[in-house]
């Protein structure tokens, strides 16, 4: 842990705003349920809960402080659920002897009823604490969840690091966005959850390539290279590094490098991959040169990457030397994305500012050229 800390006080995993999720339904005011409703449910008597709610009757109103969803959840009467759940307005977290209408399915037992409720696509969000393991047994079976309900699982679940969940929901087709992956990334790199974090990587979604760029950098520092491998293939598959040369450049050891360079054993996908983790660890001047000064070789995308990786460690002896190659050219896309994470990242020390100032300069000339 204390190899990530140290890693993640240069390069830091953003935390995107996850929309506010409604869990507190409150019983205050609510009109009294007649007895007779509330009996029907134990009844299974659909008709007479149709007939109450079609004429105006609440579907929140208590009895007891018990509601009706609660009392058809701790019975498993999974019909009468659905039929509660087609009123939009229905509050589904009201507790009744502090257990919510899901937990109170979960301890009995009714999975139907859990499915049914993590499915729900009602205005009110469902509390999903306390019934993890209900909802990951509900998950093996591979129900045909709502994309809403699959992403607020997928959320509450990267708050509370329930992994067995959050590996059952990435092993569906289920779509997710940036907003929903970003932080299970985060939370995984934290907590060392690497196969978690390679099955968000196999996804497609948009920020993929800048997350993985960013997830790589803290491998980087963490000087675990097998990660650094895994992760470097989920750039481009054709991709490798040499460890010696990596070693050499992070560390500063010029003649080293030149001399593994002189050498001429890597061939391009090595360089590639060497370009990249060397940009995500950060170089000295002297290696910076001798990287740059290797011709004909790395691809659009590795300059691109590397271009990022160089911003997000304001490594300001490779930035420079990168944007002014002539052997490659960068869309607005890339200068945007790079210019971001200057912008965003804590900056310690002078040159930094430096650097965020020289990059924007650039930015605002290349934009005016196109």
């Amino acid at each position: 842990m204390d190899s990530y800390q140290s890693a993640s006080s240069r390069y830091q995993l953003e935390i995107l705003p996850v929309e506010n999720e409604c869990y507190e339904c409150s019983d205050d005011d609510r009109p009294t349920l007649p007895i007779e409703v509330l009996e029907a449910v134990d009844q299974g008597n659909e008709g007479v809960i149709q007939d109450y709610l079609s004429k105006d009757g609440n579907v929140n109103a208590l009895q007891e402080e018990e509601s009706l969803i609660s009392r058809a959840c701790a019975t498993g009467k999974v019909e009468i659920v659905k039929l509660l759940l087609q009123c939009p307005d229905i509050h589904l977290n009201m507790k009744f002897e502090g257990a919510t209408p899901l937990s109170r399915a979960a301890r009995s037992g009714h999975v139907e009823c859990v499915k049914t409720l993590i499915d729900a696509t009602v205005a009110c969000n469902i509390q999903l604490d306390g019934s993890w393991k209900a909802i990951a047994k509900c998950l093996k079976s591979k129900p045909q969840l709502h994309p809403r309900s699959a992403a607020h699982i997928l959320r509450g679940a990267s708050s509370k690091g329930h992994w067995d969940v959050l590996r059952l929901l990435l092993d569906t087709e289920y779509h997710f966005v940036k907003e929903d992956l970003y932080p299970l990334t985060l939370a995984a790199v934290s907590q060392n959850q690497w196969d978690v974090i390679y099955s968000v990587f196999k996804r497609h979604f948009y920020g993929r390539a800048q997350l993985i760029n960013e997830v790589f950098a803290v491998s980087v520092n963490m000087r675990c290279w097998e990660k650094v491998e895994k992760v470097l293939n989920f750039m481009d598959d054709d991709l490798r590094f040499d460890i010696d040369f990596v070693k050499a450049t992070l560390s500063g050891k010029f003649s080293e490098v030149k001399r593994l360079l002189a050498e001429g054993q890597y061939d391009p996908p090595t360089l590639n991959g060497n370009l990249l983790v060397s940009a995500a660890g950060g170089v000295e001047e002297e290696a910076a040169n001798l990287l740059i000064s290797i011709k004909n070789t790395y691809t659009r995308r590795t300059y691109s990457n590397a271009l990022f990786l160089a911003a997000l460690g304001h490594c300001a002896e490779l930035v420079p030397k990168l944007l002014h190659n002539p052997e490659t050219s960068y869309t607005l896309n890339d200068l945007h994305q790079a210019n971001e994470v200057l912008i965003r990242l804590p900056r310690y020390e002078k040159r930094e500012g430096f650097l965020v100032a020289y990059f924007s300069d650039y930015l605002k000339k290349s934009e005016k050229i196109l």
